[in-house]
């Protein structure tokens, strides 16, 4: 049974797909609305635009079928090959503008993105950070010496670092033998550490907290990422927002980057939760101190976690949903069959991608679907989302045809995907001489003409998939919690539960059994 805060949906005020008559499925089923066909990604890069060569191409787009666009920018920094004019400068707005009214005139609906990998909004906050500290984050660190023979062991510790826990412990193998702690906190003095150790085997840790990157644990940062990139679009194209600005999507969001977020609410919230302080017990998530290590691992991330959800993760789509948007992520960090990646980023996958009205998967030439696209789509069902989308087939080349096209959709919505999503309209390719990991399907193609048909085919499926309640004979658990508990260092994992977890999933998938990735 889903919780009522998982109860949401594709738009904002819906829960679950409400019950319809055999009737009205085919009524609508031979005519379904055109938001169920392709959203496909249009990129304006090397070219300079032209309001005209951009609504012819949204008049074919239409004309095929296509149901809308979403932008997006492969270059953010002015490089030669950017659009003319450059991304987020007044000239590049007024065709930004120009589109959307264009999108509105044609019915259709337009999506933007950032290619949040590029940073660049992120980066216009830390160039804030001078004059608003706060928005600087934290992250755990650690300075190590060992003992291989008496002798003196001396650490010096930043001053701009806050010094969590110091001890010494006995080296057994590839653990440390917790038992044997000698606390080092009064051997601590104007930020340096001084201790004699009397034999060989002994690690002196110092367990520190560092300045880092951005406050991901703060919602006030988040708060001023939203004002600069959704509130500019709010304050620039506000007539439309809710209508024909129908969404924003990430891409290649990176979060933690392997590290061990801190703060000192953290260190209170943790203490609330779990009813003690992990500051002795930090050196856990860093080695092995036997039988504390799976219980401090695991309860600090849980706790990282929700952090995230509460103050990155769920505001982002709070803005949105609030103003009858949509939050979209189909290309996320670990997205071919690699659940360390997922957890590395973003703590625990199915916490990041359940904030998305629209979860997805994005595929290379077939390579990732029978893991990505089930898992997208399990998570959709568990929080109550209609749907789920691919972004296909990027770097699959000019040779790629509509029969390959067409079976690998029939696969990707055979494991529960319903949203079809091009990779890209080119604007340009400069004569042919620009490529962008082809192919564009797009007025270059012969088969273009016969698009339509395809599409028409697209928007049937799409509404036939988007209807009912996925029922599932099977729960697969990600194994997130055996994964928090070998991750070490915030870097390094065992990947064992990995390896089993997906072999399951493909053995599953030639069983029959209709199955759902379950989250803890």
């Amino acid at each position: 049974m889903l919780t009522g805060k998982q109860q949401n949906s594709i738009r904002p005020k819906e829960s679950f797909a409400q019950a319809i008559s055999r009737e009205a499925l085919l009524r609508q089923f031979r005519n379904p609305a055109s938001e169920y066909g392709p959203i496909d990604c249009w990129w304006w890069e090397a070219g300079h635009l032209d309001k005209e060569r951009m609504r012819w191409q949204l008049e074919e787009m239409k004309e095929k079928g296509v149901a809308g666009t979403w932008y997006y920018p492969r270059f953010v920094h002015g490089q030669p090959l950017s659009s003319d004019p450059h991304y987020w400068t007044d000239g590049w707005w007024e065709f930004t503008r120009f589109a959307v009214e264009e999108h509105q005139r044609l019915g259709m609906l337009y999506w933007f993105n950032d290619w949040t990998a590029h940073q660049f909004f992120q980066n216009k906050v830390r160039d804030e950070r001078e004059k608003n500290p706060s928005l600087t984050g934290q992250r755990l660190f650690l300075r190590e010496e060992k003992s291989v023979a008496p002798g003196k062991i001396q650490i010096e510790i930043p001053p701009e670092e806050e010094i969590l826990h110091a001890a010494a412990y006995r080296k057994v193998g590839d653990s440390l033998d917790f038992a044997s702690r000698k606390e080092l906190s009064d051997a601590i003095i104007d930020n340096q550490l001084i201790w004699e150790a009397k034999e060989a085997g002994w690690l002196v840790e110092v367990v520190t907290s560092q300045p880092h990157d951005l406050d991901y644990l703060s919602k006030s940062m988040t708060n001023r990422w939203i004002e600069i990139l959704l509130g500019t679009y709010e304050e620039r194209l506000k007539d439309f927002i809710g209508n024909t600005l129908q969404a924003y999507g990430t891409d290649e969001v990176d979060i933690l980057n392997g590290n061990v977020l801190y703060s000192q609410s953290f260190l209170n919230r943790f203490k609330l939760e779990k009813g003690y302080d992990p500051s002795p017990y930090l050196i856990g998530l860093f080695h092995d101190i036997g039988n504390s290590t799976d219980k401090i691992r695991c309860e600090y991330y849980d706790v990282l976690v929700s952090m995230l959800e509460e103050n990155l993760y769920k505001p982002f789509s709070q803005w949105l949903n609030e103003r009858g948007m949509l939050y979209v992520e189909f290309c996320p960090r670990g997205k071919a069959e690699d659940m360390l990646t997922q957890t590395y980023q973003y703590g625990d996958f199915f916490r990041y991608m359940g904030n998305y009205n629209i979860p997805g998967n994005e595929e290379n030439a077939g390579r990732t679907r029978t893991f990505q696209a089930k898992l997208a789509s399990s998570i959709a069902h568990l929080y109550g989302r209609n749907r789920m989308g691919v972004c296909c087939y990027w770097s699959s080349g000019w040779g790629h045809n509509t029969q390959q096209n067409l079976a690998w959709t029939n696969e990707n919505y055979a494991y529960g995907i319903n949203l079809y999503n091009r990779h890209g309209v080119l604007y340009s390719t400069l004569g042919g001489w620009y490529e962008w990991v082809p192919p564009a399907v797009h007025f270059r193609q012969p088969y273009w003409q016969y698009w339509k048909h395809f599409t028409d085919y697209i928007r049937r499926l799409g509404y036939i998939m988007s209807q009912g309640v996925h029922v599932a004979d099977v729960a697969l658990l990600y194994p997130l919690t055996t994964i928090h508990a070998n991750w070490s260092s915030g870097r390094d994992f065992g990947d064992a539960a990995q390896e089993a977890a997906i072999k399951t999933n493909y053995e599953l998938r030639i069983t029959n059994y209709e199955f759902n990735w379950k989250g803890i």
